[in-house]
């Protein structure tokens, strides 16, 4: 039997970014919103919905609570894939969409940076990680003991 060993490609660390994080693709004549997957200093992951995978040249990063916004990312298609593991899989085709920055200016590089160091989404692991709508909500379990009354 062969063994087939996999060697990371990527030169920059992928990290997950808070889920406030969005961007901004134009992949037909409209200007669409889809929620960051993750994202490095080489490039972004996204999911969206659709029947076909979308042609994208450039993306828009914002975070809606901070107002922050970096603009005109020049990119280029890495990969694009159906996500079958997913629970609305039955229903709607999930694709996710991966992409390298390219020609970034300086002005820009600098943006992205100051970007991931302030807005990498907090690690959690086993019973202490929070649902997106707890931590949406306020609901913290760890310290909300009524939130496991009936």
């Amino acid at each position: 039997m062969s063994e087939e060993i996999k060697v990371e490609k990527r030169s920059h660390k992928r990290i997950q970014i808070r889920d406030d994080a969005f961007a901004i693709v134009k992949p037909h004549s409209d200007r669409l919103l889809v929620n960051i997957e993750n994202l490095s200093e080489g490039g972004v992951a996204f999911r969206y919905i659709s029947d076909s995978t979308w042609s994208v040249d450039t993306l828009d990063i914002m975070l809606i609570k901070d107002d922050f916004f970096l603009e005109k990312l020049d990119v280029k298609a890495v990969s694009d894939f159906e996500l079958t593991d997913t629970s609305l899989a039955r229903h709607l085709k999930m694709r996710m969409q991966c992409l390298e920055f390219i020609s970034l200016s300086s002005s820009q590089r600098e943006r992205l940076k100051e970007f991931i160091r302030l807005y990498e989404a907090p690690s959690y692991s086993g019973p202490e990680r929070r649902s997106n709508v707890e931590r949406r909500s306020g609901i913290d379990r760890r310290r909300d003991t009524s939130f496991y009354r009936f």
